[in-house]
Formats: C-alpha cells, sequence, structure tokens
C-alpha cells in the first residue's frame, strides 16, 4: 500500500521570506486544510491565486509526473487544538500541512516525495 496525500489548494498569499530567493507560499486545499510551502524562486514560480496540485507520496514514479519533485522526510506530527498537523521538509525548505481532520498517515522520519504542480 503506498501511502499518499493528493490534493488541489489555492494560494491565497506569497511571503518573501530573508532568505534571498526563498518565498513562502500560503495556500488553502480542497480537503479543508491549510498548507505553506517554501520554495526558490528558481525551482518554481508560484503567484497568489494559483491553483496549484500537491501530492505527498511514498511513490517516487508519482511525483516524478509533477512540474516540480523533491524527496522530503517528515520532521512532526503534533496534535493542537484538536487538529493535526504535519512537517516535512525538503533538504531544509519546508512544507507544512495545518488543521487536518484526521490524524496524518505519516510517521516522523518518513522518507516521502512532495509533487507540486500549477493548474491552469
Amino acid at each position: 500500500m503506498v501511502l499518499e496525500l493528493i490534493t488541489e489548494c489555492i494560494v491565497n498569499r506569497i511571503e518573501k521570506l530573508l532568505v534571498p530567493q526563498v518565498y513562502r507560499v500560503h495556500a488553502s486545499c480542497r480537503e479543508g486544510f491549510d498548507t505553506t510551502i517554501e520554495v526558490h524562486e528558481k525551482l518554481m514560480n508560484i503567484r497568489e491565486d494559483d491553483k496549484i496540485k500537491l501530492e505527498i507520496t511514498e511513490s517516487k514514479e508519482s511525483c516524478l509526473q509533477h512540474y516540480f519533485c523533491g524527496k522530503a522526510y517528515v520532521v512532526s506530527t503534533t496534535m493542537i487544538e484538536n487538529r493535526y498537523r504535519v512537517v516535512l521538509s525538503i533538504g531544509g525548505l519546508l512544507v507544512v500541512l495545518k488543521n487536518l481532520h484526521e490524524p496524518p498517515q505519516f510517521n516522523v522520519l518518513s522518507e516521502l516525495y512532495v509533487g507540486i504542480t500549477r493548474v491552469a
């Protein structure tokens, strides 16, 4: 069984970070949770109001179908006010899933792939 999360999200806001050429994408996803994704400008250009497809999976082959695919590790899973949060790291760039209604199916230190594609 391949563990995966596939969703579409709408970008609400772009936040420039202190690290040169790195920005943080704030997005609301179809399943009712929020995500923040740190992206380097040379990897991918995402703008406010863009729709993105986000896939978090154990399958490298599935991830490689996206415009961007990065190997990630689960850094933490926590419960805050009866909602779950998962933090993943792609070589130091963080992907955070917030306000998940269900317990995450990913364990700390799990090796996963994060795929992102802008949807027209």
